[in-house]
Order: structure tokens, then C-alpha cells, then sequence
């Protein structure tokens, strides 16, 4: 293939082959949506899946290298897969794993009504970007249009900016976090205000599910077994918990009709896995603050830890080393991964806010200044495994933070009582938020025209929101979100609107930790008495 080459990986080709004109030359050609195969560094009698020989330096095709036109095919797979799952599959299977409807058709329509006004009003913006597109003067565009362009430019703007949003918060609170767990009786005093709005919490999910069971008792008492809804009822009562058995007599209006009963069905599945979620978090912050109460109790007058959920070890030796484990060393690692996260942190705001500024040629975050010739020649496999160390950072702290948000809590993630309707939701945004979490990190980078951005170069034909002005400059915005989280500017605003909250820069009274330790002290005589 004789085409003139993309900018593949423009440094790091001229760093295998010792072609200083190979990067120069690909820097001036442009990224294309199409994909444009590299010029064969050997003679045309070579096949491009074999790894060339050595070069007369020595230089020899790194060991991970896989063929450009493979990567390209590979990545237009993987991202198409992940964009059509993430934003029609996954989102069209979350409702229908949520319908109360008693027949899978009904399920099915419900489903495409719920979501038909979300994609048809997406289906209108997309229309209307394409016809303001054809109307713009043709100094304002970058290229032609393609139908897809503008899919791409509006799910990666979304993500850019979800991007943002997760890392200013998850980047300063997952530092503090682990920071925050070497303090052991600052920790016990968060489990025991916790345990106070956990409890609470799950007596108004059991409140709001006994209603919801009365009120289908009402419909069993009215409801006559020769009655054309009596086979509704019965597959309602089936999903009925236990607890169904101690209700006395109904309460409340039944109507008898279908969409009503459609959504008693759907209230009770959410009530009952509500109870349920509740019911665990609640167990294991109870379980884990009892056992801090336990470590604390051993380090005074104590050579061991005397567990009341655990079994205590009975030899001094292997005792004494436990407690010092959980006393000291366990809170100096916190600390010491506190710190280093910390460091991981103010590292990446650096990429981020200068990745986008070059000084001749060069860019001038830290990430991208790693990525010289001599190191590629030193060698590539210890290179991409130290990159790995900031992208997983990178989506650690991405992810964790946006699970952490409070208006997500339906879709929590709980081991054993994770409903599809959870695992749908959280995999239909971790996909959203891959491209532009992987298109930002190439950023820092300082690469240009590898596969993965020849998938998505189509966006750049979208004026405004394909540009790439937003995907340089959008991220500096982090550092002042940042600063607005380690100063608990956020915080405070909740202060002024009265939502209680947890925090760590003010000193948590007696008086709110107070009822938390009543707690505590009774599920642990509860569980003395259920052990004895």
C-alpha cells in the first residue's frame, strides 16, 4: 500500500525505525474518519503482519506491536459495540428488567414507550445539528458530513463533560478517603452517625413496602378468583416476601383496573429489593463498626483483640501480632496510599491542565515528556506498563466518584442484591464514559492519529462540539472543580439548604454520634445473645 501514511503513533514510529522525517511528515497530514494504512517501512515483498528485521541501529518492532490495520478494525469493533450497547441496548433492557407489566409484549411496549420520547427528542437534536450543519458557510466546517458525525461528536461531549464532573470530585475525595481510614476513632465516629441514617432508612423502606403489602391484601380480599384479574393477582402474590404472611387485612383504594395493577407489580419489586439493600448496608456498617470498637478496646490493657463477630485467637503470639497489624501498621498504609494517591492526583491535574500547551513542539505534560525514543528503545514493555499506572488511577477515581453520587443510590451496586436493572444502569454509563475517559488520556500523551482517534475523527467535522478547542481546554476547568472539592465548597451549600451530611472538617458532637453508639450496643447484645 503506496498511500500516503496517518500519523500513527507519530513519535513512537520514529523512535522503532530511526526516522527522524517520519514523525515531521505525518504531523502535516490530517487525522481522516476513514482509515488511511501506514507506508511499509520495508520492501512491498514483506507482508505488514510480519514484524520487520532489525534496522541497521539494532531497533527491533517492540514485542506488543500489533499491525495498525488490525488496531483500527479491533477498535471500530470495541467502540461500536460499547456505543449502540450503552446508549440503546442496555437502556431498552433496564426498562423492561423494571416493568411491572404481566406478559412479555406488554413489557416490550412499555419499554418502547418509556423510552420513545427520549430518543425521539435525541433523534430531533441530531436532525437539527445536521440541517444547521448544511446551513453554516463552508469556512465554518472542517470536512463533509457524515449521518454518524454527529452521534460521535454529542456522545463524546456528554462524556467530556460527565468526564469532568466525576474526576474534580474523585481525584481530591479518593486521596482523602484512604487518608482518612488511618484515623481509626475519626472512622468509628462516622460508622456510628451512619448507623443512625442507615437505620432510618430502612424503616422507612419497611414502612413504604408494609403499605404497598397492605394494599395488595386489599386486592386479594376484593378480588373474586373467577375475576378476569385474579391471574394477575396470583403472579403478584408469588413476589410477595414473607412479611405477607403477618398482614391481617388490607388497606387502602383498589381500583380494578390493568395499568393499576401494573403498577402495584412494579412497586412491589422495587419496595421488596429496596428492604433488601438497606437490610445488608445496614448489617455490614454495623458489622464493620463493631469491629472497630473491638480494635480500639484492645489497645488499652488488652495483648489481643477480643472480636465479637470474629473468632479470637487464642495464641499470644499470633494474637499480639494481629492487634499490632490493626492498631498500627494497617493505618500507617492508609496513610502512606493516602499520600501516594494524593501525589497520583496533583500529577494528573498537571497533564490535564497542560497537555493542550506546547513549547517547541513538545507538550508539556509530564506524561507525554515520559514518552522519548530512548525510552521506547529501552524498553516498550516496562514503558506501557508505567502508563498503565495513571490510567487505572484514572478510572478508578472516575468511576468510584460517580457511584458516589447521591442521586444515584437506587442503582448502587450491592454484592448478592444487585438487580439487573442495577447492573444495566452501571454498565450502560462505565460505557459511556470509556471513550472520552481513553480519548483524554491519549491527550496527555501528546499522540496524535493513532486508531482508537482515527475511530472517533469523524466529530471533528461537527462544528463547535467537535472541535478540538473543547477536548484541550474543557479539562482545565477540572482545577478549579478540584479546588471547589478540597475546599468542601460543596459542602457548605448543603449546610445552607439544610441537608445533613457527614463531613470530616467539623468536629462531630456527642450528641450526634451519641444515638449511634446506643445502636451499636444493641445489635452487639443482640448478637452475644443469639451466639450464646
Amino acid at each position: 500500500v503506496n498511500s500516503t501514511p496517518a500519523p500513527f503513533y507519530p513519535r513512537f514510529t520514529a523512535a522503532l525505525y530511526n526516522d527522524d522525517d517520519a514523525y515531521s511528515s505525518s504531523s502535516s497530514s490530517s487525522s481522516s474518519s476513514s482509515y488511511v494504512p501506514p507506508k511499509p517501512h520495508h520492501s512491498s515483498s514483506e507482508s505488514s503482519a510480519t514484524p520487520p528485521v532489525p534496522d541497521e541501529s539494532g531497533c527491533h518492532m517492540p514485542f506488543i506491536y500489533v499491525p495498525e490495520l488490525m488496531t483500527f478494525i479491533m477498535w471500530n469493533i470495541l467502540y461500536w459495540t460499547s456505543f449502540w450497547l450503552s446508549w440503546i441496548i442496555c437502556p431498552l433492557m433496564q426498562d423492561f428488567s423494571t416493568a411491572g407489566d404481566f406478559t412479555f409484549g406488554e413489557r416490550v411496549r412499555s419499554t418502547l414507550r418509556s423510552n420513545g420520547w427520549f430518543y425521539g427528542f435525541a433523534a430531533g437534536v441530531l436532525i437539527l445539528l445536521i440541517l444547521v450543519f448544511m446551513l453554516l458557510p463552508a469556512k465554518y466546517k472542517n470536512g463533509s458530513l457524515n449521518p454518524i458525525d454527529p452521534l460521535l461528536a454529542l456522545a463524546n461531549v456528554w462524556g467530556l463533560l460527565l468526564i469532568i464532573l466525576s474526576l474534580s470530585y474523585g481525584l481530591v475525595e479518593f486521596p482523602k478517603k484512604w487518608w482518612r481510614k488511618g484515623n481509626l476513632e475519626l472512622e468509628l465516629q462516622r460508622y456510628r452517625y451512619e448507623a443512625v441514617t442507615l437505620l432510618n432508612k430502612l424503616e422507612t423502606a419497611k414502612d413504604n413496602l408494609a403499605k404497598t403489602l397492605k394494599l395488595i391484601k386489599r386486592y386479594e380480599e376484593k378480588i373474586e378468583k373467577e375475576d378476569p384479574f385474579w391471574p394477575f393477582i396470583e403472579q403478584i402474590l408469588v413476589k410477595c416476601p414473607p412479611e405477607y404472611a403477618d398482614v391481617g387485612h388490607g388497606e387502602g383504594t383498589a381500583e380494578l383496573r390493568y395499568d393499576k395493577l401494573v403498577s402495584l407489580n412494579g412497586d412491589l419489586m422495587f419496595q421488596k429489593h429496596a428492604v433488601q439493600v438497606q437490610q445488608l448496608l445496614y448489617d455490614n456498617l454495623v458489622r464493620k463498626a463493631i469491629n472497630m470498637e473491638d480494635i480500639l478496646l484492645s489497645k488499652v490493657g488488652e495483648k489481643r483483640i477480643k472480636w465479637a463477630f470474629k473468632r479470637t485467637i487464642e495464641n499470644d503470639f499470633i494474637a499480639s501480632i494481629q492487634r499490632f497489624y490493626y492498631l498500627y501498621l494497617k493505618p500507617i498504609f492508609f496513610r502512606v496510599l493516602g499520600i501516594s494517591m494524593a501525589i497520583m492526583t496533583v500529577l494528573i491535574l498537571y497533564c490535564e491542565c497542560t497537555f493542550s500547551f506546547k513549547v517547541n513542539g513538545y507538550s508539556l505534560s509530564l506524561l507525554a515528556l515520559m514518552i522519548t525514543p530512548e525510552s521506547i528503545r529501552q524498553s516498550d514493555i516496562a514503558l506501557t506498563a508505567l502508563l498503565i499506572i495513571p490510567l487505572t488511577y484514572l478510572v478508578v477515581c472516575s468511576y468510584w466518584a460517580f457511584f458516589q453520587l447521591r442521586i444515584f443510590n437506587y442503582f448502587r451496586l450491592v454484592p448478592k442484591f444487585s438487580t439487573a436493572n442495577t447492573i444495566l444502569f452501571g454498565a450502560s454509563y462505565l460505557g459511556r464514559l470509556a471513550p472520552p475517559l481513553s480519548y483524554n488520556f491519549l491527550k496527555m500523551l501528546d499522540f496524535e492519529g493513532t486508531s482508537f482517534q482515527q475511530v472517533m475523527a469523524g466529530m471533528e467535522n461537527m462544528p463547535l462540539i467537535g472541535t478540538q478547542s473543547i477536548y484541550n481546554y474543557a479539562p482545565i476547568a477540572m482545577l478549579l472543580l478540584c479546588a471547589l472539592v478540597l475546599f468542601n465548597v460543596f459542602t457548605r451549600l448543603f449546610r445552607l439548604l439544610h441537608i445533613r451530611k457527614f463531613t470530616y472538617d467539623q468536629p462531630v458532637t456527642e450528641k450526634d454520634i451519641a444515638q449511634g453508639r446506643e445502636i451499636l450496643e444493641s445489635e452487639r447484645s443482640k448478637h452475644q445473645t443469639a451466639v450464646a
